[in-house]
């Protein structure tokens, strides 16, 4: 049987190669910060949002990828996005709540974000800066663009690697074409497009339990009923 100074000493090795492989986990250059949640704002959109991290609240916005705007403020923006997936202004929009609350479902969990503190301009007051969001083996950016709620289009960076970065704008690329293809998320036009029902239909069963735990005059809008759900 080891002696104890033994034991204590294999303790410390394997305490120690924890917290190496802990740090190796943020490439080089990049921060991370886990066990994110996500923080409802006005200020929040597809691609851009407020979390939480060990009680400070940061604002991001995702590299790669640009989801429909949620307001008419950016005409000439919304009028780009609306040739991408074919729509008109007003569709862009309401695709662009749809973004927002598929993004919100997203991240109801915890998750990581990783960043290089690079600022990106956003119309709020607060400081935002670009990162990559991950849940487990998910990348945000990658789900969005696959679920047809963005376009591979925005800021680029390298990660995990510059021939990473290359790779993953590629990967985004051909996702944005397969879910043209497939008239996924604001591809498909109308919310009633089949392989979007399940997704919409979730957000009616919310939209019906909240309009009956609350009185008609008091019933809210579908803006209302996303922060509803994330408060």
């Amino acid at each position: 049987m080891l002696p104890k100074r033994f034991h204590f000493l294999l303790l410390a090795i394997v305490l120690a190669s924890l917290v190496v492989a802990s740090a190796a986990t943020a490439p080089a250059g990049w921060t991370l910060l886990e066990n994110c949640r996500l923080e409802n704002h006005d200020y929040a959109d597809g691609d851009s949002f407020h979390v939480i991290h060990r009680g400070r609240n940061l604002q991001f916005r995702l590299y790669f990828v640009d989801c429909p705007e949620t307001e008419m403020r950016f005409p000439e923006r919304i009028a780009e996005q609306g040739k991408v997936f074919a729509l008109g202004s007003e569709g862009v929009v309401a695709a662009g709540h749809r973004a927002h609350a598929f993004t919100d479902e997203m991240l109801s969990r915890l998750f990581n974000v990783l960043t290089k503190w690079e600022e990106a301009q956003g119309a709020s007051a607060q400081e935002l800066f670009y990162t990559v969001v991950l849940l487990g083996n998910q990348n945000l950016a990658e789900e969005l663009v696959r679920h047809g709620f963005a376009r591979a289009f925005g800021m680029h960076t390298d990660y995990p690697t510059q021939a990473g970065g290359r790779q993953l704008v590629a990967k985004l690329k051909r996702l944005q074409q397969e879910a043209s293809r497939m008239k996924l998320g604001a591809f498909g036009g109308s919310t009633e497009a089949p392989q979007v029902r399940a997704f919409v239909d979730q957000q009616d069963a919310l939209s019906d339990a909240i309009f009956r735990a609350v009185s008609p005059e008091k019933a809210l809008s579908p803006p209302d009923m996303i922060q509803v759900k994330n408060s």
